[in-house]
């Protein structure tokens, strides 16, 4: 693995310098429209109403928990968890001045701090594809889940990612690199068994495709400022090669002939 990416960069709680670098990257995929459809859709798995008390864990900045704190009423709480307390300081100040029922606090997400059956509904987003142990992560957010509580799940699996134009062998080089940055970065086809292993009903699985014909938030999403020069550090993808793929890329942007595509798949268990 590259020694410093946006995976490692969430992974390790004492990178604080790179706290900026991480806090814009979420602000920007946050604000990306296919993005903002698929989270959406995912609060309305929960069925959230007045008075529930939510979980987000692996929250980061806090966008998502502000909006379901938004969807709970003043009777309702939602608490986000993440490792890094300098993501979770710009979450605060994310809330601040909005009078929602949010909070925001450091723990570490495989080990709960958090008594058994105290949440009505959990929702955890792009965090199990980074961890080691998702199995783990996902027995202790069904510990805290009450009885008939709703989880959900929303995770990509990096093995779907098309682009177009450029060389197919470019490009399947890259992406089984990108991939291999993660600890599974096919989680997401695994949510359905992850959830049934773990006796979970009702469950669903939802594909949620994500097209996009602009080159410059594919860049961001995918995180190519790190992972492309990292590639042809490692001897994955040549110089000549990296250079043409970019221009290629570039090119059918502006002429409006890109075309990105992949896969999220979004679970929803009942406990």
């Amino acid at each position: 693995m590259p020694r410093e990416t946006i995976v490692s960069d969430f992974t390790d709680a004492a990178k604080h310098h790179h706290t900026k670098d991480l806090a814009d990257y979420l602000e920007y995929v946050n604000n990306i429209p296919g993005i903002r459809g698929m989270k959406e859709r995912s609060y309305r798995h929960l069925g959230l109403r007045e008075g529930d008390a939510v979980l987000d864990p692996g929250c980061g900045s806090g966008y998502d928990a502000i909006r379901m704190a938004g969807m709970v009423g003043r009777e309702g709480k939602v608490r986000g968890i993440d490792l890094n307390e300098h993501l979770l300081s710009i979450a605060r100040e994310n809330a601040k001045g909005r009078d929602l029922p949010v909070s925001f606090e450091v723990q570490d997400i495989s080990r709960l701090d958090l008594h058994d059956e105290s949440f009505d509904a959990i929702r955890i987003e792009r965090t199990l594809q980074i961890l080691k142990d998702p199995g783990r992560v996902l027995d202790e957010l069904v510990r805290v889940l009450k009885p008939s509580g709703r989880l959900v799940a929303v995770e990509p699996d990096w093995d779907t990612l098309v682009i177009d134009p450029g060389s197919r062998e470019t490009e399947e080089a890259f992406f089984r690199f990108c991939n291999d940055q993660f600890p599974d970065g096919s989680t997401g086809r695994k949510l359905y068994r992850y959830f049934k292993e773990r006796d979970l009903r009702e469950v669903r699985v939802y594909a949620e495709p994500l097209l996009i014909h602009d080159f410059e938030p594919v860049f961001h999403l995918l995180n190519m400022k790190q992972f492309l020069p990292a590639a042809v550090k490692q001897g994955v993808i040549g110089h000549d090669a990296l250079a043409l793929w970019q221009h290629e890329m570039k090119s059918a942007s502006d002429d409006g002939q890109f075309t990105f595509a992949g896969l999220f798949f979004v679970a929803t268990g009942r406990k």
